[in-house]
C-alpha cells in the first residue's frame, strides 16, 4: 500500500513546507484520528483495522476490531505503551478499547448505554489513570458532550455541550480539556467543568473542524476546507498548512511527529509534513 512520491509544496505564512506520501489507498473517514507512538503512526481504518506505519512506509496490521466483532475504530489516543480507541458497531454498540503493542486488546467500557441509541464516541484522551471522551448522545440532534471514564472503568457525562453540536475530538492540554465541535467551536474545559470558547473556526471562515493535536502552547486542527489551522493560547486563528485538495482531498487525522506533522486524508493518503 506504500508508494513513494516527490515532495510537494504546501502553504504556511512566511514559510515553506513539504509533504511526502507515507502511504495511500487507506480506508479512512473524516472523523478517524491518528497518533504517533514509538516512531510509528497508528491509524484506524473503516474496515476495522488498526494499522502501524513506519517512517519508510512499511505497514503492518496491529489488530482488526471489526473481525473481532467490536466494530469500526474512530477516535484514538495513547496510554503508556498502549493505544486507546473508541469503537462503533452497526447495532449501534460503542466501546472504549485498549490495544497493546502485540495487537491483543481488551474492552475498557461499553459506551452504548451512556451514549444512547443515537449517540457515539468520537475522540479520546488519557487523563489521570482514566480517560475523557468527546462525543454525543444524539448524532442527529448534535447533543455534544464530554464524558469521563475513571480508573475502574465507570463512565459518566462530565459536561453537556449541546449548544456546540457533536463533540468530534479531545486533547488534554495545559491541565485542561480541549474539544472541537461540528458547529466550529474550539472549547477549553476545566477539570471542574467550566467551559470557555477559545475560538470559532466557522465564524472565522475556516470551516468545520475534524481532528486536533497539541503542539507546545498551540493547537493544530484539520478542517473540511482542506486546511490545518493553528490556534494560539489567545484564540488567534491562522492557516498553518493548506492541503492541495485536488491531489490529496480533505485532511482528517493529525499528530505531531518530532519536529514534523503527520496528516491523514479522506481519500486515503497518509502525509508527512516537514519544514
Amino acid at each position: 500500500m506504500h508508494t513513494s512520491s516527490e515532495s510537494q509544496p504546501l502553504i504556511r505564512p512566511q514559510a515553506a513546507l513539504q509533504a511526502s506520501v507515507l502511504a495511500q489507498d487507506l480506508k479512512i473517514q473524516s472523523l478517524q484520528g491518528l497518533v504517533v507512538q514509538n516512531d510509528r503512526v497508528i491509524v484506524p481504518t473503516l474496515d476495522g483495522q488498526i494499522l502501524r506505519v513506519a517512517a519508510d512506509g512499511t505497514i503492518e496490521v496491529l489488530t482488526d476490531l471489526l473481525k473481532a466483532e467490536l466494530g469500526i475504530p474512530f477516535g484514538i489516543g495513547t496510554s503508556d505503551e498502549d493505544v486507546i480507541v473508541t469503537v462503533s458497531a452497526f447495532d449501534p454498540v460503542h466501546y472504549l478499547v485498549r490495544v497493546k503493542p502485540d495487537g491483543t486488546f481488551e474492552t475498557i467500557v461499553n459506551f452504548s448505554e451512556i451514549n444512547g441509541f443515537f449517540g457515539a464516541p468520537f475522540g479520546v484522551a488519557a487523563y489521570n489513570s482514566g480517560y475523557v471522551v468527546a462525543g454525543t448522545t444524539d448524532v442527529v440532534s448534535g447533543d455534544g458532550a464530554l464524558f469521563r471514564i475513571d480508573s475502574r472503568g465507570a463512565a459518566l457525562k462530565m459536561v453537556d455541550l449541546k449548544p456546540f453540536g457533536n463533540g468530534l475530538d479531545v486533547v488534554v492540554h495545559r491541565g485542561n480539556f480541549v474539544t472541537i465541535h461540528e458547529k466550529g467551536h474550539l472549547l477549553q474545559i476545566a477539570p471542574t467543568g467550566e467551559v470557555f470558547v477559545l475560538a470559532d473556526l466557522m465564524k472565522a471562515g475556516m470551516g468545520i473542524p475534524f481532528k486536533l493535536a497539541a503542539s507546545g502552547d498551540d493547537l493544530l486542527i484539520t478542517t473540511n476546507l482542506g486546511q490545518v489551522v493553528k490556534v494560539d493560547p489567545a484564540g488567534v486563528i491562522t492557516t498553518f498548512v493548506e492541503i492541495p485538495r485536488p491531489t490529496y482531498s480533505v485532511p482528517s487525522g493529525i499528530a505531531v511527529w518530532g519536529n514534523d506533522l503527520v496528516v491523514s486524508t479522506v481519500s486515503g493518503y497518509l502525509l508527512k509534513i516537514q519544514g
